[in-house]
């Protein structure tokens, strides 16, 4: 049984993994990163509520960007990983 995440892309349950949890205690939060691969692009994306998300190329990921308090430690993590490699085969055209 798929289901859809708050960007409208389905998700399959055995497609999603999840990759880290963080708490943040200033800000009283437990942030949980989750990974999927996908082939989905910009324009495959459905927000609402005003969020943002932007698609980037992992060359750009840590170009400088703002994110929440953690985020880069865990993204910097996530692109060393095998679980970010596995994502990248999975994701790569037929």
């Amino acid at each position: 049984m798929g289901g859809r995440a708050e960007t409208g892309l389905r998700v399959t349950p055995d497609g999603l993994w999840a990759f880290a949890r963080q708490e943040v205690p200033e800000q009283g939060r437990v942030k949980h990163y989750f990974c999927a691969a996908t082939r989905a692009g910009q324009r495959d994306v459905v927000l609402g509520e005003g969020a943002a998300l932007v698609f980037l190329p992992a060359a750009e990921i840590l170009d400088g960007r703002p994110y929440t308090p953690g985020t880069m430690e865990v993204l910097t993590r996530f692109l060393g990983s095998a679980e970010y490699s596995r994502l990248t085969a999975l994701a790569a055209p037929d």
